[in-house]
């Protein structure tokens, strides 16, 4: 006797779990592949987890039975509509489905079920606890949960009940139908009389199997009401305010504009800042702003709001002047004649790439921005921007200029993270270490993101993952440290600078002198004395931590 020769379905689907509606029922999807002679019956058992009601609701609803054979797959759906007799679901109530799934034998020469059962999924086995003489009432063991009363229903050709399943109770080979059973008592009322003596072996016997419970809910749709506008000293403020009519509450949100994506958070009212767009330097249009929500029961919500044009574009009102810092090796960005109390945000054009380098408040005089990770000898566009909002209506005010680096240098800048700004990493340069001899880079590794792992059979899987970034290290000449005007000369202290300054642990830019910047951390370090160029030769291992377009440094 097999423990079981169904199979437990395994991939039941529901059209959204949060169902929202008080009158409309869930479209319950199942489908498993059938591992019987022939699979006959499917019951699903509704249980209301919050007033305690329970439905039942059969397939198939008042046809014969079902003809799937092993190997075949069943596909069913449950639910109702208005006019279905079957209760619709109450919002705010809870619920769990117990699906039981039967078999039988097929009916000689009959394309459907109609044969008797085929009792073969073993539930247990115990002895018998009392003797009985041909009698339909027997003692076996108590608490017994697997046992479940026999399944009927009526014939629509001979209009007489059916047996579509049940529990039968085994001894020496007979199988006798359990047509009812006392857990308090262990007494079991057969179908037929029979004669046993206490201790005798028995075995539970059944044509059904009862699946894993599954749970959906039912809930009106949460709202959310969103808004977003320009704002002088932030840029683009956006704002949301959640509500859910059953007090669920929020799992997350996440705002999008222009290709930005804004943080997640657990809040009911909740707000994000975006940076004035680039685009609305060259052209002024719309701007949609997307709000996406997430519940705790994982309903899903999205809304968008439109920004309107700004009124006019401004490009006189604004200067802005570029150069190339010769102590640092950094561009420098002075924009005059930006309105007190605007934001004005720096943006860097090159090759149709647009990365936003940082951000200020305008005092009515000039302010200066620099650019860390600009790389030489390549030609960069950087455009100044800002939205002013007067009259209830907004202006954006913008100038751009460009200019190409020509400092060839290797460098190595120190920098500390100050958490995120404008959904960036936002750091602060400090001390920075500049290296004039030409250094050499080694092959960089890239990092795809992607795991393979092994299968029982046939080739291997692969997991991917969003996981990109490059790993390699970088050989200079201590020649010169410090900062080019103002460099260390002596050995020793050239050596105790160098020593410290690796010894950080903290996050580093990196820029060899062919351009390359990254935003890396330093894994290792080692040192020798260069008897042909007499100088301490330094090789550091390093991989990259954050994309220079995904990082704000100031």
């Amino acid at each position: 006797m097999s423990r079981s020769s169904l199979r437990t379905v395994t991939n039941i689907s529901i059209d959204g779990q949060a169902v929202n509606a008080y009158n409309r029922t869930p479209a319950v999807n199942i489908s498993f592949k059938v591992n019987c002679d022939s699979l006959s019956w499917v019951r699903v058992k509704y249980y209301d987890n919050t007033d305690g009601t329970t439905q039942s609701y059969y397939y198939p609803k008042g046809g014969g039975m079902i003809a799937k054979h092993n190997g075949d797959t069943f596909v069913g759906s449950f639910g109702g509509t208005v006019e279905d007799p079957h209760p619709y679901f109450k919002l705010g109530h809870d619920y769990t489905g117990v699906f039981t799934i039967y078999q039988n034998y097929p009916k000689s020469g009959d394309a459907d079920n109609a044969g008797p059962g085929k009792y073969d999924v073993l539930l247990g086995s115990g002895r018998i606890q009392e003797d009985v003489t041909t009698s339909t009432e027997v003692y076996i063991d108590k608490d017994i949960i697997s046992i479940k009363a026999p399944v009927y229903f009526e014939d629509s050709q001979t209009h007489l009940e059916r047996l579509v399943g049940g529990c039968m109770l085994q001894i020496d080979g007979v199988q006798t139908l359990i047509e009812s059973y006392n857990a308090s008592t262990g007494k079991a009322t057969l179908a037929s009389a029979v004669t046993v003596t206490a201790g005798k072996m028995y075995y539970l016997v059944s044509n059904y199997l009862e699946c894993d419970p599954f749970y959906w809910y039912c809930r009106s749709d949460p709202e959310v009401a969103v808004t977003a506008e320009y704002d002088d000293a932030e840029g683009l403020a956006v704002s949301g305010v959640y509500s859910q009519a059953q007090d669920v509450a929020m799992q997350n949100y996440q705002f999008s504009c222009e290709g930005e994506q804004g943080n997640k958070s657990f809040t009911y009212d909740f707000d994000d800042t975006f940076p004035v767009p680039l685009s609305l330097a060259s052209t002024l249009h719309s701007i949609g702003v997307i709000c996406e929500i997430y519940t705790q029961e994982n309903a899903y919500l999205k809304r968008a709001v439109e920004i309107p044009a700004p009124a006019a574009l401004n490009t006189s009102t604004l200067r802005l002047n570029l150069s190339e810092n010769q102590a640092t090796r950094v561009i420098q960005a002075t924009v005059v004649g930006a309105p007190s109390g605007s934001r004005v945000f720096l943006w860097r054009t090159q090759n149709g790439k647009n990365v936003l380098i940082g951000t200020k408040i305008g005092l009515g005089a000039s302010l200066t921005m620099q650019d860390h990770t600009a790389e030489y000898g390549k030609t960069y566009t950087y455009t100044a921007i800002l939205a002013s909002t007067a009259n209830d209506e907004t202006i954006i005010y913008s100038a751009s200029g460009e200019i190409t680096p020509t400092s060839k240098i290797t460098r190595l800048a120190l920098l500390t993270e100050n958490g995120t700004s404008y959904h960036r990493r936002h750091f602060t340069a400090g001390s920075t270490q500049l290296f004039d001899i030409g250094c050499q880079q080694s092959e960089i590794t890239q990092t795809l993101g992607s795991d393979v792992y092994e299968t029982e059979s046939g080739q291997p899987g692969a997991v991917y993952t969003d996981r990109s970034y490059d790993t390699g290290s970088i050989t200079v000449y201590a020649d010169r440290l410090g900062s080019i005007l103002n460099p260390i000369t002596s050995g020793l202290a050239s050596l105790d600078a160098i020593r410290t300054f690796i010894a950080s642990k903290q996050p580093f830019i990196m820029q060899d002198n062919a351009g390359n910047c990254r935003i890396v951390a330093l894994t290792s370090a080692q040192r020798i004395y260069d008897k042909t160029s007499m100088m301490t030769k330094l090789t550091f291992g390093w991989t990259e931590i954050c994309k220079v377009e995904n990082a704000v440094i100031s």
